[in-house]
């Protein structure tokens, strides 16, 4: 409200000063901002600079080829978009499975050795980027990853955005800093939320691209894949730790399009990228020696001109890069002339879709609740002028999600059967969210429970009660009964029934069929 006058009295004085040769402000402010856009400086920058050479046996077939020969069970993870509210799932559910497993093995099985990749989208590659972290410890404790994931990042995201992006805008030739902006605030509070709280051997901050991808080559991490978008081209970018070497039309490796180096944080925020948040933004090259950015700074090879935003654009699920891979590792491996070392095939690959969001409606799916159990109150039919006018961008925003879970859908059950045919079995677990707490939904909290809920709350809080399922946190900020949902123990897998199977029986199963041909 204070930078809300302060503007109101800013733009009166324009006015009166204007008005004096009959100019309007509206045709000054569009004639300033015109010619303030075609300034470098008005645009966003991401962080990049000279890499190492690649090492040549940095490939998903070599990785997947170590684990094999070395008896370990391959698991590979697709950890969809959905802001703080996936990317505190994610390292909910790894660290509960891990836990349980190990529990009801007596320590045998281990999840968290058995990984090998996470392929992250939007918040899926946040919680994946704090999992991997937490490997810097001997006796790592995902249970900070998943502290770290819950902390709260949008408050500094929005002070960065009236700090450093207000003044961008609207004075950019006074920027010094090309790549200070809220996107990069929230990679800072990302860092600070992890070594500041659990301080691990080696920092978030300092971790990068190249140095994973060695951890992941020597089996000590999983590889990692943050999924995102080309805005001018619409390609799917994969910024991967172990990027692959058979490029697909429509899709390209971060690796393969420049020839830098970029800190996994930065990586993990460009993935999610989504609207008014965080910033679209294109690479430049770091000054290493004053540790800042500026317009005469060189583009990296590759160019550029190409800016990113949320791999959610291009598919939410992170699917498409697991399956990707998964396929590239073992078409080499079943290549003489790609598998030197003579690796074997794995024949069991265990791969964990975990969707931070309720169970979609999907007539394939067994475990969708029976038709009776759906019957209720037949929803209020939308008409008028104004719905068919945004009719097609409604259309548009629904077929988005429908087709990508559809293209998702039958591109893993290809995969699947493709691979069948060579005697490898992947198997598939989707876990969802669901609110456990009957209590907790938002529709369930009567007036009763609501007046005794409010007694001692501030005035702010009032208006926080209960929690709307399917209406999860999209933005940096979860509230106190959204972290406790998360937190609650094994939710997410299915009780068997006769149509559903049970998923965590599915996993034992896995990791049972995995020990015994040791």
């Amino acid at each position: 409200m204070l930078l809300l006058s302060l503007w109101v009295l800013v733009l009166a004085g324009v006015t009166f000063f204007w008005d004096r040769y009959r100019l309007p402000l509206l045709l000054i402010l569009v004639t300033y901002f015109w010619f303030a856009g075609y300034s470098l400086n008005a645009d966003h920058y991401y962080r990049v600079w000279t890499r190492p050479r690649l090492d040549p046996e940095l490939t998903p077939g070599e990785i997947i080829g170590r684990a094999a020969k070395e008896h370990r069970p391959v698991v590979v993870v697709a950890a969809a978009g959905g802001g703080i509210q996936s990317a505190a799932w994610t390292t909910s559910v790894l660290d509960q499975l891990g836990k349980r497993l190990k529990a009801d093995s007596g320590g045998a099985y281990d999840l968290s050795r058995s990984i090998r990749l996470i392929s992250g989208v939007s918040g899926g590659s946040v919680g994946g980027m704090f999992y991997a972290e937490a490997f810097n410890e001997t006796q790592p404790d995902f249970n900070d990853s998943f502290q770290a994931a819950c902390s709260s990042a949008l408050g500094p995201t929005i002070r960065g955005l009236l700090r450093q992006d207000l003044w961008r805008a609207l004075l950019p030739f006074l920027v010094t800093d090309i790549c200070n902006d809220r996107g990069r605030v929230l990679e800072r509070q990302w860092c600070k939320s992890f070594d500041n709280k659990f301080k691990p051997t080696a920092k978030l901050a300092d971790a990068t691209l190249s140095a994973w991808g060695k951890d992941a080559l020597l089996l000590k991490r999983p590889a990692l894949i943050f999924n995102s978008t080309i805005v001018e081209t619409g390609q799917r970018l994969a910024i991967s730790t172990v990027p692959i070497t058979h490029g697909l039309i429509g899709e390209t490796e971060f690796t393969q399009q420049y020839c830098a180096e970029i800190a996994i944080s930065t990586a993990a925020r460009l993935s999610a990228t989504f609207p008014f948040v965080t910033p679209t933004g294109r690479p430049t090259m770091l000054n290493t020696s004053t540790s800042t950015c500026s317009v005469e700074s060189p583009p990296p090879c590759g160019g550029g001109d190409q800016h990113l935003v949320d791999g959610g654009y291009y598919e939410n699920s992170g699917l498409v890069g697991a399956i990707e891979w998964i396929d590239d590792a073992l078409t080499d491996l079943t290549n003489p002339a790609k598998n030197p070392k003579q690796y074997p095939l794995p024949r069991d690959i265990l791969l964990l879709a975990i969707d931070a969001f309720e169970r979609p409606t999907d007539p394939e799916d067994p475990c969708q609740p029976t038709q009776a159990a759906q019957a209720g109150k037949p929803a209020d039919v939308a008409h008028g002028v104004i719905y068919n006018l945004a009719s097609p961008l409604h259309a548009v925003m629904n077929v988005r999600g429908t087709g990508q879970r559809s293209f998702a859908r039958r591109l893993l059950r290809m995969f699947q059967a493709r691979w069948a045919l060579q005697h490898v079995n992947i198997r598939d677990v989707k876990i969802f969210f669901e609110v456990k707490d009957p209590a907790n939904r938002e529709e369930h909290v009567h007036a009763d429970q609501k007046t005794r809920a409010l007694v001692g709350k501030k005035p702010a809080g009032r208006f926080y009660i209960g929690i709307d399922p399917g209406k999860e946190p999209l933005s940096w900020h979860l509230r106190r009964s959204e972290i406790a949902e998360l937190r609650k123990e094994w939710v997410g897998f299915n009780t068997a029934s006769d149509n559903c199977p049970d998923n965590y029986g599915a996993i034992l199963d896995f990791f049972k069929t995995e020990f015994a041909k040791q």
